[in-house]
């Protein structure tokens, strides 16, 4: 089973209200990741809603700019109000979030969230624990020039843009690596654009089942060819 983007909500940028909200719509076996970047670093980004557990797996508010990645695994059907929120009073710095919502996660694997200095192609690196994984990826620029940018697909693969703002203050783009094939070092960011700034990147690695699976057994047979030596 690959991993699939199902849905997505909120999509709710360039404004300094707080909070935010969506009505989200899961199913058990779910994977929510909630994207949530701001033009400032220091402010505190956090999501609640549905009774679900959400993890924060990647996180940056202390240099450029301020990047989070929750995920939350939903173990039964529902439609609820989730609330993003940010912890400065009123009014809050231009901000903003996205909910995807993905099919055929097992588990979270790799993270990272850095500081970039300023260029036209910012990028990272992310070393995948497992082959046929998701990387859900977010940038945030802090320009407010209307950038116009491509991903870098060399090494992860195919690229889908997921939520993009243009503010005052900052640049926002996120989005998810479909199949970053073998387990391996990828180089995630940009690959061309018409600005050059400081920005912030944050990713995870979304890990599918049939990888679970396929450890799970490789555990077993090394167990039961233990016991067959006695």
């Amino acid at each position: 089973m690959s991993i699939a983007l199902t849905a997505s909500y909120g999509d709710h940028w360039d404004t300094g209200i707080s909070p935010f909200t969506a009505s989200v719509t899961v199913v058990a076996g779910d994977c929510l990741v909630v994207v949530m970047t701001d033009e400032s670093g220091g402010d505190i980004m956090t999501v609640s809603g549905g009774g679900l557990t959400y993890t924060n797996q990647a996180s940056l508010n202390t240099g450029n700019a301020s990047v989070y990645l929750y995920t939350a695994f939903p173990v039964s059907g529902q439609t609820y109000t989730l609330t993003a929120s940010n912890n400065l009073a009123q009014p809050a710095p231009v901000w903003g979030y996205i909910v995807l919502r993905f099919t055929g996660v097992a588990s979270i694997g790799a993270k990272k969230a850095v500081d970039v200095a300023s260029t036209s192609t910012p990028t990272t690196t992310l070393t995948t624990t497992a082959g046929n994984s998701a990387i859900v990826a977010a940038l945030n620029w802090t320009s407010s020039s209307g950038t116009t940018m491509t991903w870098s697909t060399a090494t992860a693969g195919t690229f889908t843009s997921e939520g993009t703002a243009h503010a005052q203050g900052q640049d926002s783009f996120c989005g998810f690596y479909a199949n970053a094939g073998a387990p391996g070092t990828k180089t995630i960011g940009v690959a061309s654009s018409d600005y050059s700034s400081a920005s912030t990147i944050g990713a995870i690695e979304l890990v599918p089942p049939a990888t679970a699976v396929a450890a799970r057994s490789l555990i077993v047979n090394k167990a039961l060819r233990r016991s067959t030596l006695y």
